[in-house]
């Protein structure tokens, strides 16, 4: 059946409708392979997929030859993402949210260098996140909450310049919050709630003045408030209840 629909979405590239640009190959490709992947043929939102030219795909946006943007969440995905995901290289926006897609996040998606926002919450990833996010230089939305990820938040990604939002919220993720988020001068929102993190808040988050939004709520945080926090004047909500945090409040925070 795979090979089947494979071959179909190879023709409809070459001799679907005349009219339509035919899409990169490679791109048509890697979205049958996802269709394959995550349980297509019982997906909510389908029309066209795999039956006419790609562009008529319903929720794929094409421009030019190239496929920008997929936005199939709340759409009864289930299976695995393939690692032929990493082919779609002029992809902008990602959204695969609330559905029961597991397995691990694929590492190939750090190719996808052009990608601005990537959302894969409300899902049951496992695994670590995958520490070639750190290549994804023009992506400003990160959101991975709600599955069951595990292993320590990569210190790469402190590397990823234009993120405005990291959210790792609800999750397995432990070890210490790396002090390489510290350089993340967009940041604007940090949630990293629920998880099984440890050790102590790192002063370098004190770099992010930019940061509105820090939520480290339910975790096993522990040692001092560090007073640096002070220095985040736009910040509008610190919750850090929950932990195993010790020592007094610092008057810094006023």
């Amino acid at each position: 059946m795979k090979t089947t629909l494979t071959f179909s979405a190879f023709l409809l590239v070459f001799c679907g409708n005349i009219n339509a640009q035919a899409v990169n190959i490679q791109d048509s490709l890697a979205l049958v392979d996802i269709y394959n992947s995550t349980n297509g043929p019982n997906w909510k939102y389908q029309y066209n997929w795999l039956n006419g030219p790609v562009n008529t795909w319903q929720r794929v946006t094409v421009t030019g030859d190239r496929v920008t943007a997929i936005s199939i969440g709340s759409n009864n995905l289930s299976g695995t993402l393939p690692a032929s995901i990493g082919n779609l290289t002029k992809l902008t926006d990602l959204s695969l949210i609330y559905g029961t897609t597991g397995g691990s996040i694929p590492s190939s998606i750090g190719n996808l260098t052009e990608l601005t926002s990537l959302n894969l919450s409300f899902n049951q990833f496992t695994g670590s996140i995958p520490s070639t996010f750190g290549n994804l230089q023009n992506l400003q939305r990160l959101i991975l909450g709600a599955n069951q990820l595990s292993g320590s938040i990569p210190a790469a990604i402190g590397q990823m310049q234009s993120l405005t939002t990291l959210y790792l919220y609800t999750n397995q993720l432990s070890g210490n919050i790396p002090s390489e988020l510290g350089n993340l001068s967009k940041l604007t929102n940090l949630t990293l709630h629920t998880n099984q993190l440890s050790g102590s808040i790192p002063a370098a988050l004190s770099n992010i003045t930019t940061l509105s939004e820090l939520y480290l709520e339910n975790n096993q945080l522990s040692g001092n408030i560090p007073p640096e926090l002070g220095n985040l004047s736009g910040l509008v909500n610190l919750h850090i209840n929950n932990n195993k945090l010790t020592g007094s409040i610092p008057k810094e925070l006023g």
